[in-house]
């Protein structure tokens, strides 16, 4: 299994988290406001770092599917 594959195939749990950037409700696919992703990762990484540690993936959904990041660039 390559590097990248185990992050698709792990369970989530306490040392492992997957964050989508997509909004999938409603019927339709859009982007989440970058406020409410930074606010997730700052929350996830917080707890994680008061525990022990852990590793936390953007743009993968909680079934393991691709969706990436799509972001325009801030200039």
């Amino acid at each position: 299994m390559s590097d990248f594959n185990w992050i698709l195939h792990q369970q989530e749990g306490q040392f492992f988290e997957r964050k989508s950037c997509f909004d999938r409700s409603q019927g339709k696919v859009r982007r989440r406001p970058v406020r409410d992703v930074a606010r997730d990762v700052a929350e996830t990484l917080a707890a994680m770092a008061n525990a022990d540690g852990g590793a936390l993936v953007l743009g993968i959904e909680d079934d393991g599917a691709v969706s990436g990041a799509d972001y325009p660039k801030i200039v």
